[in-house]
């Protein structure tokens, strides 16, 4: 897509701008087109729900058309509930996609429908959020003019994948009755690798760590694996276990039989981007499966840091975790 820079506040250019947007996406006049520029994680919540939104919104064969991110598409090989998705950088287009949010709504039949992460975190319903009285799929939930109820939906892992999957998770030296760590995240810094020395005692030398972004989330006395967006879930299954920091990974990860250690943030782990630290602190505290309402088969052990943790003590909350659920995690 060749956008060239329409100015947001021009009803002309967005008018062209959202042309742009129909046509890469083969969206028509009487389809919807759902739009999530940013995260894993809003991926995940956003295809969460289009099973929701079709069954409420979609008549007469209307279809439902996906834009995101690369990094996030092959996410709908996952959900499986799209009509046809469409990848792109859109990090240079986040003002049009604002103002085209603002000029066109949220649900107007036959446009298409933008949902940055900025269209409800710094507005009302980031008050709401922030305030605990809603939780960040529930924002979600809103903008599609769904009711708050609505429970979003957790795929089933595809039983004719699945054992490819494995076979490539054995070959590249994943082993069964093992943990992978994700020790990254686009809000959260990466963790002192010493934290994650406790899981030696349980799991050995079959301790993984994610490498696909190359050299972040490092642990030097782990072994790296690569695995691509689509293969999280696939491969956690297979390993019974992974310890992720708070990200978009976790969300995926509720599609996975494996039970799942995620260490929420406290302020010093966050970005000097992420806005109020404090108030970012506690919304991630909220941002467990279980209050997300998006828990698979994966179980999670939510480990929430505070600000006077260091890096022993998060790793005594670790080992501590790891000795009161020992049986659960050798059952696997």
């Amino acid at each position: 897509m060749n956008i060239n820079d329409p100015s947001p506040y021009s009803a002309s250019r967005l008018d062209l701008f959202a042309k742009k947007l129909i046509e890469v996406t083969k969206t028509t006049s009487r389809d919807f087109l759902l739009v999530e520029p940013y995260s894993i994680g809003d991926t995940v919540h956003t295809l969460s729900l289009v099973n929701a939104f079709r069954n409420k919104h979609c008549k007469n064969g209307e279809k439902i058309n996906f834009l995101c991110n690369n990094r996030s598409l092959p996410l709908v090989n996952i959900f499986r509930n799209t009509d046809y998705a469409v990848g792109v950088d859109l990090s240079p287009y986040e003002y049009q996609l604002e103002a085209l949010a603002d000029r066109y709504g949220p649900i107007p039949l036959g446009r298409p429908i933008p949902m940055p992460p900025d269209m409800y975190a710094r507005g009302w319903l980031g008050r709401l959020m922030g305030a605990g009285l809603i939780q960040t799929i529930d924002a979600k939930k809103m903008i599609l003019e769904l009711d708050i109820d609505t429970k979003p939906y957790t795929p089933q892992l595809d039983s004719n994948i699945r054992k490819s999957m494995e076979d490539k998770a054995q070959s590249i030296g994943l082993k069964s009755n093992s943990i992978i760590i994700f020790n990254h995240a686009n809000t959260m810094r990466e963790l002192n690798e010493e934290i994650f020395l406790p899981l030696q005692k349980i799991w050995g030398d079959r301790v993984f760590y994610d490498a696909t972004l190359d050299n972040k989330g490092v642990i030097s006395w782990a072994k790296p694996i690569k695995i691509n967006i689509d293969e999280v879930p696939y491969f956690a299954s297979f390993a019974g276990s992974a310890l992720c920091i708070r990200s978009g990974i976790t969300d995926l990860l509720a599609c996975a039989d494996a039970r799942v250690i995620t260490i929420y943030p406290n302020q010093s782990m966050l970005f000097d981007w992420s806005g109020d630290k404090i108030k970012v602190m506690k919304v991630f505290k909220t941002l467990t499966l279980a209050n997300l309402g998006i828990g698979g088969k994966s179980k999670e052990y939510p480990i929430f840091c505070e600000d006077d943790d260091s890096v022993e003590s998060i790793a005594n909350k670790i080992r501590i975790l790891l000795e009161k659920e020992v049986f659960l995690m050798r059952e696997h």
